[in-house]
């Protein structure tokens, strides 16, 4: 039997055995069907290289030749694997790329989990190449050396971008030698503490943006004075690394980004979800803050749990047993060397299983399904572990075999036979074994006995003619690198050609015009300076091929004539609704018209686009939904203001008395209006930039009939409140909660011919930060961040919120070290709740500040003995500290200094649900008055919860209360809160 009707066999073998048990068949006749499958296999079976074993139990197995370990190999009927490369010329590869000379790019990740070798990194990239044309590579060229956690690689112009945890790096070539002589930090920021949730796929993706995808390890950073964090999913940015965006965010660890013919993005991760699709991106949900349940992002679709290896032996499995459990790589065949059956379908590695399952990917409504497709690739050798598969130049895939008998990373010991894990955890979060190998690697190449040798098999910028050919290439790699080619070397002789490309009309794929399309787009053909590119691209919503669509609605202009054109394309109501859900979200990105709002009301009332949740969440993202509420309840619940604001037309001047007004995100705001005019007036709150648009909406609105009944305000998705046309001496409200986005939004008159002049602003700050409109308020700086605490919600907006009530008080929270040291230099008052490290200078410019008189409230987090290298914090600043507390439970509060202002208005006792911190005081540190005890109700044990640090230049107070809501949200919280920041400020009440 060959090793391709041996995995047709095990597979089939499997699923009947699955179904039997699954379906209770009558175990007789599913014995006499499984007899008759093994009868009908024959006696013909190709020997296969002895397994051996050695060490006491487990043992564990040796490792074979590369010839040998292919044998193991199993593949459907009518494949067969290549071996193209193997050790000692390529060690543990982890990823590979290829060049537009079709020469293999690998990653070769030797430093992986643990340590750097010889201080300076032992991973290196090597070039690989067929020079004599015999399938196997047999020259070997070390672009890069000395380089540590390589983990992804892309080819640019002039190098590779290679994912370096924290860093994402350019490689250069400067003199064309094939070595590296330049290395350019791009950005960094990705997390390092596990190094198996790290950065990793990286790909040139059709947008000419550079794409990937990260673990649980995560990534911070600031791009365009934008705060970006990310965690467990896919991401792109731009070729320079000066833009980042979070496209889709999945729930466990990340190693796997594909992206489809047609520009679909998938994914996948390393426990239970194997496969992903991310239908609507990150960025439609930036107006919002926490994502209500609607708004979904990315769906787990995957049909199955279970993975079908073909071993005879235990796996060697950690987190999940009998599953996916090391799950890497979500990349989509997109070539035609293989049966249609197998294109366009993802692939994705099971390293632990010693296998490459076939995802199939099946339309499911707007979103898609999988179906078990059962493996391209099993393999009975328990070192082979395929980590990263790619469609190659030859239109076939391509294996990278990590081959080791240690594949998981995590830390285990849980006494389960045959495991040879333990938890002794070593650098980068991965448990210790000297098992792990240094020494092997390989890679494979899958081919169809029908497949064809490559048309194409290299692309030079200099030859157009040939990049156009690329461009028409049946295989994705192809048309991509020619794409690439054209937009890098800035080749804007053939936009001609590329218009004629991209005009051409095809039913299918037709992947020459979408590629076209795009590489318009790179040339900055299509920002409408080109007659002929913006009349081809509004064409492309009326291609006979469903991906040029989605192309056009991609790249339609985000202008008044890209409005139209949508509507005109009939696209949101295309049968395809895939392609009506990418109309709907085109639509969410348009300056709104009378007839585009108009098309989205019809489209909101349509059953099928409700019953879907991908188009009913797109209809959502349209009109701004923000939640969701009862709105039966909301009409009956009492509209409790966390912000109101008197605001008044004035009297012969058409204008409002204030034309800048502060909230902060997220609050619950009331606006009352009061017109003191003869002229009625309204005022209209806007969303953020949507000034012009809405403007040019009522300058048509007044054209309309109904202008006058519906009191000159326009339907809009733009309109966030709006008062009833007011006559003079009348009264009107708007009462809304604020959306979670800071920003400048507008609020204007829409009485005819008022708006261009009666306008003003509304300032709406980040949550945490409350402006006052009096000039000679309070300045507070305060900061949180760290771990086991959510800083912002209840140090940052709760808190904030109370002490800035009055209006007395500028209240400024953030989470960055540097930013506090900006706002120490005007601060007149210091709140302190992190648990994250201070910068250097900060801790400096805290304790200058302090000695200068700064008052300080040091709140729960900070309390701890939080910083060994800042010993004299703890010391002089709070008088002690804790190293540990009560579990999270009520316990009672006992006043021990009732006449103290502090303690003003608190109940002498009261019960609280927080952690009691056990404060030691130091004994060499700042003496302390203690004017509150907390007593656990278990215990019995005392501990000081509010006292005042008795430094001779400034006031301090230290308090261990506020974990959370519980404390927060408590009144006597609130009082101490409150009469601390009048104490420490010398307010006259006190």
């Amino acid at each position: 039997m060959s090793s391709s009707m041996m995995l047709h066999f095990t597979s089939t073998l499997s699923i009947l055995i699955k179904t039997i048990m699954k379906n209770q068949l009558n175990k007789f006749f599913g014995a006499a069907m499984v007899l008759g499958l093994l009868l009908a296999c024959g006696t013909e079976k190709e020997p296969l290289p002895e397994l051996t074993y050695t060490g006491t139990e487990p043992r564990v197995q040796d490792p074979l030749p590369p010839e040998a370990s292919q044998k193991h190999i199993q593949v459907p009927e009518g494949f067969e694997t290549v071996l193209f490369a193997a050790e000692p010329d390529i060690i543990n590869p982890i990823a590979f790329a290829w060049d537009e000379g079709g020469r293999l790019w690998v990653v070769q990740s030797m430093d992986y989990p643990h340590e750097l070798a010889n201080e300076v990194g032992g991973d290196r990239i090597t070039i690989c190449e067929d020079t004599n044309g015999d399938g196997r590579a047999d020259k070997f060229t070390d672009f890069a050396t000395e380089q540590s956690l390589s983990t992804g690689i892309t080819v640019v112009k002039g190098g590779v971008i290679v994912a370096q945890a924290p860093e994402m790096v350019f490689l250069e070539d400067t003199d064309g030698d094939d070595k590296m002589d330049k290395r350019t930090v791009l950005f960094d920021g990705f997390g390092t503490w596990d190094t198996h949730a790290g950065p990793s796929n990286l790909r040139y993706g059709p947008d000419n943006w550079i794409w990937g995808s990260v673990g649980y390890s995560g990534f911070e950073n600031e791009f365009n004075g934008e705060q970006v964090n990310f965690t467990r999913g896919v991401y792109r940015f731009s070729k320079d690394g000066k833009n980042f965006e979070p496209v889709g965010g999945f729930n466990n660890n990340t190693w796997g980004m594909g992206i489809t013919a047609d520009f679909e993005i998938f994914g996948s991760t390393a426990n239970n979800n194997h496969c992903c699709y991310v239908g609507i991106p990150l960025k439609h949900y930036e107006y919002l803050g926490e994502r209500p349940e609607w708004a979904i992002n990315a769906d787990f679709i995957q049909g199955h749990y279970e993975i079908t290896p073909v071993d005879t032996i235990p796996l060697q499995q950690v987190d999940v047993r009998g599953g996916y459990t090391a799950a890497a790589g979500a990349n989509f065949y997109t070539a035609e060397n293989y049966p249609e059956s197998y294109r366009n379908q993802m692939y994705v590695n099971e390293p632990t299983g010693h296998l490459v399952h076939l995802a199939r990917i099946v339309p499911d409504g707007a979103g898609y399904k999988e179906e078990d497709g059962g493996n391209i690739f099993a393999s009975t050798d328990a070192w082979t572990a395929p980590v990263f598969t790619e469609t190659g130049p030859d239109g076939n895939l391509w294996v990278a075999d990590w081959y080791n008998p240690v594949i998981q990373h995590n830390p285990d010991k849980r006494g389960m036979d045959n495991q040879i894990w333990n938890d002794e955890k070593g650098e980068g979060n991965a448990h210790l074994n000297p098992l792990r190998d240094k020494r092997h690697g390989r890679i494979y190449i899958i081919k169809h006995e029908d497949g064809r040798k490559p048309a194409i098999r290299s692309l030079e910028p200099e030859n157009h003619d040939d990049l156009m050919a690329g461009l028409q290439s049946s295989n994705m790699f192809w048309r991509t690198t020619a794409q690439r080619l054209i937009v890098e070397n800035k080749i804007t002789d053939l936009i001609p050609e590329l218009i004629e490309l991209a005009g051409k009309n095809a039913s299918g794929l037709n992947g020459a015009a979408i590629h076209a399309l795009w590489t318009l787009k790179g040339l900055g053909a299509l920002d409408g300076s080109n007659a002929d590119a913006t009349e081809v691209l509004k064409k492309a919503l009326s291609n006979s091929s469903d991906g040029v669509k989605r192309a056009g609605l991609a790249l339609l202009p985000r202008d008044d004539n890209g409005s139209e054109q949508l509507l005109a394309s009939g696209l949101l109501q295309s049968e395809n609704l895939h392609l009506r859900l990418a109309a709907a979200l085109t639509a969410s990105e348009l300056p709104e018209t009378a007839p585009l709002y108009e098309a989205m009301e019809q489209f909101a009332g349509e059953s099928d686009n409700q019953a879907d949740k991908w188009l009913s969440a797109a209809t959502r993202i349209y009109f701004r939904e923000r939640g969701e509420v009862d709105t039966e309840e909301a009409d009956d619940a009492p509209f409790q203001a966390d912000k109101t604001i008197q605001l008044n037309t004035v009297s012969q001047k058409m204008a409002y008395d204030k034309t800048l007004l502060y909230a902060t995100a997220g609050q619950q705001l009331e606006i009352v209006l009061t017109n003191r005019d003869q002229m009625p007036h309204n005022l209209v709150l806007l969303e953020a930039g949507s000034l012009e648009s809405f403007g040019k909406l009522v300058d048509q609105f007044l054209q309309s009939p109904d202008a006058a009944a519906m009191e000159y305000v326009p339907k809009s998705r733009y309109v966030l409140g709006a008062t009833s046309m007011l006559d003079p001496d009348e009264k009107g409200t708007i009462r809304l909660t604020l959306p979670d986005e800071p920003g400048d939004y507008p609020f204007i008159c829409t009485f005819p011919g008022h708006w261009r002049m009666m306008q003003g602003i509304l300032r709406v700050s980040p949550k945490g930060t409350f402006v006052s409109e009096d000039p000679n308020a309070l300045q507070v700086a305060s900061m949180g961040g760290g771990s086991s605490h959510n800083f912002l919600k209840f140090f940052g907006a709760a808190d904030g919120q109370v002490l800035s009530r009055n209006g007395d008080v500028n209240f400024t929270f953030t989470e960055k070290s540097d930013e506090l040291e900006d706002l120490l230099e005007d601060a007149d008052v210091l709140i302190i709740s992190n648990n994250k490290a201070f910068d250097p200078s900060t801790q400096q410019r805290i304790f200058s500040k302090v000695n200068q008189g700064m008052p300080m409230l040091i709140f729960h987090p900070s309390i701890w003995y939080n910083w060994q290298d800042w010993p004299e914090y703890n010391r002089e600043l709070v008088g002690g500290g804790s190293r540990s507390h009560e579990k999270l439970q009520e316990f009672e509060v006992r006043v021990t200094k009732p006449n103290h202002p502090i303690m003003k208005g608190v109940p002498a006792k009261f019960r609280i649900t927080d952690e009691l911190y056990r404060y030691e005081k130091d004994p060499a540190g700042t003496d302390i008055e203690v004017l509150a005890v907390g007593r656990g109700l278990e215990s019995g044990e005392e501990y000081p919860v509010v006292w005042i640090v008795k430094h001779g230049k400034a006031k301090i107070i230290g308090n261990t209360l506020g974990h959370d809501e519980r404390a927060h949200d408590l009144p006597a919280y609130q009082t101490i809160l409150t009469n601390s920041l009048n104490w420490v400020k010398g307010s006259p009440a006190f």
